[in-house]
């Protein structure tokens, strides 16, 4: 695991650090590199998670959205339903957001 060099993991709240080695061992089956590009720190949206430490967002493993879409589902299976697992344009955003 990889924490890109300006990205924060303080304060990250303890949830969000029990699924990281989960997300990480998804991305050692494939070959990838699981790098984390955001945590708490960066500007998000009003009411992110980020700043309440329950949202990660994660780099893309593959190039192309065809390639990450099934990516991003395996991430779903993995978690429970209490994650919201959302591929954006340039990363993977992952929240602790239950209903």
């Amino acid at each position: 695991m990889i924490v890109k060099k300006d990205a924060s993991l303080r304060g990250i709240d303890e949830i969000m650090v029990l699924i990281l080695p989960k997300i990480e061992k998804l991305y050692e089956a494939i070959g990838k590199e699981f790098v984390i590009t955001s945590g708490t720190d960066g500007t998000h949206s009003i009411g992110s998670l980020h700043y309440k430490g329950l949202a990660v967002d994660i780099r893309l493993p593959y190039l192309t959205p065809n390639a990450n879409k099934p990516f991003v589902e395996m991430i779903k299976l993995v978690l429970n339903i209490d994650f919201d697992v959302v591929l954006e344009k340039d990363h993977i955003h992952i929240e602790y957001d239950p209903k």
